[in-house]
């Protein structure tokens, strides 16, 4: 506030200066410009005139003085004469011996006048005074003043009010970008949670059931993708406005951030009500969309909360509860909506509660690293491992990694975790020389790490070949497509690393990809191995794909391999290497240097022989088989 106060002071002393130098300004400037005209032109009219009268001094020395005819034929000549002027000649002792008055009469004030000495041989022996009045100059800028001085006021209120609309305006733009989201110009998260808070206090206060919808878009990232982000945009105006078709003047619809948005239900509603806006919304907003002569279609879920709640704690604990709904509604197939229920609430303190032990696990070492053999084809030698993470927590045992994974993803504390498993890897990987040792990559790593120092380091520090190195990368990398994923792929290539798609075919695959990005290698999705032999199309897909990278010239690894029959098809395929329960699940590195050391399979005891003879592991195999 004491800042627009001190805005409006100086805005004011600003529109007065200005207001003062507009309305008086010009009629001073007149005055004086044309007294400094007036005081020159008498000044020089003396100098003349005091010429003039020392030459008839000089003619007649004695009798000068009393020639007045004479004195006013000088003094009345037509370029010495101004009907504003009055003109003296004094002599030695000040006394006047001719004056001449104007066609004016007595001269009005205020007047100036100028003195020139009269000569005598080089004495003085007079003075001549010319004097002119300034009343019609004072006239002139007084006339000058009745058109300014209104000018004046006009310039100043203009100039107080204008910039302060301007401010108020700006002000009010400025608050608006604030709490409003720019492109559909609804509210956003900002303002969404004063007002969530605020309704959550008159409803339970009241008694009252208002309820929160946070909503998601389904396939939005597609269209971006597809179309270009201007489409998008267009799309998110369009779902803002369908959206807006369902509400009352009560409800609010906000605006999150990226393509979700909430909706406030701010009245007493039932959840029948609420489910028939949930579905409503749903089916609005699924409907396909015109966009730039162009068919556009993306889905929504919703997950629902009411604000009178009980047990709900605080606005924040309202939000959390439609966040879990929202998740449980997307885990459900997404165009789907959900409730909050108490399980929810469990999930939500077993998922907090395990973040924190997942942060103690990083700082207190509680990881450890487990490999699963890669096969060759037909001799079923040891080629590679695949490097897959555990975790043994102190008071509850295993945590399958399907549960840890996609919280360390969330938080980001995968950048740290991935790091570490990238370095334990290489150090594990060292003892042998004739296997690859293979690593996923989260695509969080891609994004908020530097993967390319990191894996440098990691193989510097360990003195593993970089061509004993393998990174498994997700296709939804290869989504983002940008010059820093491009780059990315090729620095790990340039530097020897192999670079394999893992999962082919369950997301985006086209042979776009496989031309543009440097692949080494590519996995075949476990579900396409279990359907060999049962599915007669998923059989033909795998044969396709097999040859499609004989095409290409990069390998071929077949995950989910547990049965011989499906060995020997993909043997008969031409796959390169297997991988799977058939052989071996994830096992501890001793024995894999067992596996390195002992070269004959056929003499060998293989990573599950060694497992299957641990009690231990045969409690938790279904743990361990669930997990992968």
């Amino acid at each position: 506030m004491s800042s627009d106060r001190s805005i409006v002071r100086l805005t004011s002393a600003v529109a007065a200066v200005a207001a003062t130098t507009i309305a008086f300004g010009p009629p001073i400037a007149t005055y004086e410009l044309g007294r400094q005209a007036d005081v020159g032109a008498i000044s020089a009219e003396a100098e003349f005139l005091s010429k003039e009268l020392s030459q008839l001094i000089g003619s007649n020395p004695l009798l000068w003085r009393f020639e007045e005819d004479r004195h006013l034929d000088i003094l009345n000549d037509p370029g010495n004469s101004e009907p504003n002027d009055s003109k003296l000649i004094l002599d030695e002792d000040g006394r006047v011996i001719t004056e001449l008055i104007g066609a004016g009469g007595r001269l009005g004030g205020p007047a100036i006048e100028a003195r020139q000495p009269i000569f005598d041989s080089g004495v003085q022996v007079g003075q001549i005074v010319v004097r002119r009045s300034l009343a019609e100059l004072v006239q002139r800028a007084l006339l000058v003043s009745l058109i300014t001085l209104p000018l004046g006021i006009g310039v100043f209120i203009a100039t107080r009010s204008l910039p302060l609309r301007v401010m108020n305006r700006a002000i009010n733009h400025a608050e608006f970008l604030a709490s409003h989201d720019p492109l559909t110009r609804l509210p956003n998260r900002g303002l969404f949670h004063k007002w969530l808070g605020e309704a959550f206090k008159e409803s339970q206060s009241a008694g009252t059931a208002a309820a929160l919808l946070l909503i998601d878009l389904d396939r939005f990232k597609q269209v971006n993708d597809t179309f270009g982000h201007g489409v998008g945009d267009k799309l998110l105006v369009q779902v803002s406005d369908r959206i807006k078709r369902l509400l009352t003047d009560d409800d609010i619809l906000v605006r999150m951030g990226g393509d979700e948005f909430a909706v406030l239900v701010n009245r007493d509603v039932t959840e029948d009500a609420v489910a028939w806006l949930a579905a409503s919304l749903i089916a609005d907003v699924s409907e396909v969309m015109r966009i730039d002569g162009q068919d556009v279609s993306v889905g929504a879920s919703v997950g629902i909360s009411f604000l009178g709640d009980f047990d709900a704690s605080s606005p924040d604990a309202v939000y959390q509860r439609a966040d879990l709904a929202l998740y449980r509604a997307k885990s459900m197939g997404r165009g789907a909506y959900s409730f909050f229920d108490e399980n929810l609430n469990k999930q939500l303190l077993e998922r907090r509660q395990l973040e924190k032990d997942l942060i103690r696990a990083i700082e207190n070492d509680e990881f450890r690293l487990c490999y699963q053999p890669q096969v060759s084809r037909q001799a079923h030698e040891l080629v590679g491992v695949e490097a897959l993470i555990r975790w043994t927590h102190p008071s509850q045992g295993e945590i399958p990694p399907t549960r840890f994974i996609s919280l360390a993803e969330d938080t980001g504390l995968i950048i740290s975790l991935g790091k570490w498993i990238i370095q334990q890897a290489c150090l594990d990987a060292v003892g042998w020389p004739a296997v690859k040792v293979a690593i996923n990559v989260s695509p969080a790593q891609f994004r908020q790490s530097d993967l390319v120092s990191v894996v440098r380091e990691a193989l510097d520090c360990s003195g593993l070949p970089a061509e004993n190195l393998e990174l498994e990368i997700t296709e939804g990398i290869l989504l983002e497509d940008t010059d820093i994923v491009i780059q990315t792929l090729n620095d790990l290539r340039n530097m020897g690393v192999g670079v394999a798609m893992d999962d082919f075919g369950t997301g985006y695959s086209s042979l776009s990809h496989l031309s543009r990005f440097p692949f080494s290698k590519i996995k075949i999705d476990r579900s396409f191995t279990r359907s060999i032999g049962v599915d007669e199309k998923a059989t033909s897909i795998v044969d396709a794909i097999i040859m499609l990278g004989k095409i290409l010239g990069i390998r071929l690894n077949a995950e989910g391999v547990e049965t011989e029959a499906q060995a020997a098809a993909l043997d008969a395929f031409g796959c390169d290497e297997l991988q799977g329960f058939l052989f071996s699940p994830a096992v501890e590195k001793s024995a894999i240097d067992a596996m390195v050391n002992n070269p004959d399979p056929s003499r060998r005891t293989s990573g599950l022989e060694l497992l299957q003879a641990d009690a231990e592991w045969q409690e938790g195999w279904e743990i361990r088989r669930r997990a992968h």
